[in-house]
């Protein structure tokens, strides 16, 4: 396999990743907070923000990954 590097495609896609889950997270938990959901609709809301939340988390290991595989090679 061909090693990871810095700005690589798996890179850029890990950050993106991050992205993407961190504006879900802050999407839902602002919708939390200004709609008045329903009980229901709550734990939708809270159960999106959780699972983007694990998503975020498994970009930053995977970059983290990156990042230390340079610098401790």
């Amino acid at each position: 396999m061909t090693p990871r590097k810095m700005g690589g495609y798996v890179t850029r896609q890990a950050l993106t990743d991050a992205i993407n889950a961190n504006t879900e997270i802050g999407e839902s938990l602002n919708r939390l907070v200004t709609e008045n959901p329903t009980p229901h609709r709550a734990a939708v809301l809270v159960a999106k923000a959780s699972t983007a939340l694990n998503r975020n988390y498994s970009a930053l290991i995977e970059l983290n990954r990156i990042v230390n595989s340079k610098t401790n090679p």
